[in-house]
C-alpha cells in the first residue's frame, strides 16, 4: 500500500516537473519571439514616422498612417506582455518616481488615444517615490488606455490622477467616459 502510494506521488511530481520545464520552454520562446516583433514594430513606427513628414498634412494618406500606427502601437503593447510572460525572473521592482513615470508614458498614452480622446493627467506637484516594477506599471496603464479608447468611439476624455491615499499608500485612478 505504502509503495503504490509513494510510486502514485513520484508519477505525480515527475508530471508536475515536465509541465514546469514545458512552462519555461515556453516562456523563453515567447520572450525570444516577442523581442524579435518588438524590433519589426519600432521600424514600422519609424517609417510611419518618416512618411508623416513627407506627406503634406491635408494628405488622405495621412489617416492611413493613423491606422498603421495605431495597429502597431497596439500589437507593441501586446509584446509588451509577453516580454513580461517571458521574463525569467518575474518583475524587476526598483524605486520609481510614479510621478515622472506616468509622465514619460503619457506621451506613448496620448499617441494611442489618437485625436478624439483627450488624456487628462492628474499629479501631485512633488515626486512621488514608490517600489514598483516599471514596465508592469506601465502595461497595466497601457491596456487600460487601449480599453478606455476602443469604448470611446466618439472621442471624450480619458483621465489619470494619482490620489495619496491614508497610511503612505497612493492610488492611480483611470477613468474614461465609455
Amino acid at each position: 500500500e505504502e509503495l503504490k502510494r509513494e510510486a502514485e506521488e513520484r508519477k505525480s511530481t515527475e508530471k508536475q516537473l515536465a509541465q514546469a520545464q514545458k512552462m519555461e520552454s515556453l516562456g523563453r520562446l515567447a520572450g525570444g519571439v516577442a523581442h524579435d516583433f518588438n524590433n519589426l514594430l519600432t521600424a514600422i513606427l519609424g517609417n510611419v514616422e518618416l512618411a508623416r513628414m513627407d506627406l503634406p498634412d491635408s494628405s488622405p494618406v495621412q489617416q492611413n498612417l493613423d491606422e498603421v500606427q495605431h495597429a502597431s502601437e497596439s500589437a507593441k503593447a501586446l509584446v509588451q506582455q509577453l516580454l513580461v510572460f517571458g521574463r525569467k525572473h518575474g518583475s524587476e521592482v526598483m524605486t520609481v518616481d510614479l510621478r515622472q513615470a506616468l509622465t514619460d508614458t503619457a506621451r506613448m498614452l496620448r499617441r494611442l488615444l489618437g485625436e478624439d480622446v483627450t488624456l487628462a493627467l492628474t499629479l501631485p506637484s512633488r515626486a512621488l517615490h514608490v517600489k514598483l516594477d516599471p514596465m508592469q506599471l506601465e502595461q497595466v496603464i497601457v491596456n487600460l488606455v487601449v480599453n478606455a479608447r476602443d469604448v470611446s468611439p466618439r472621442g471624450g476624455t480619458l483621465s489619470i490622477r494619482v490620489e495619496e491615499r491614508p497610511g503612505a499608500q497612493l492610488g492611480i485612478v483611470v477613468a474614461d467616459a465609455g
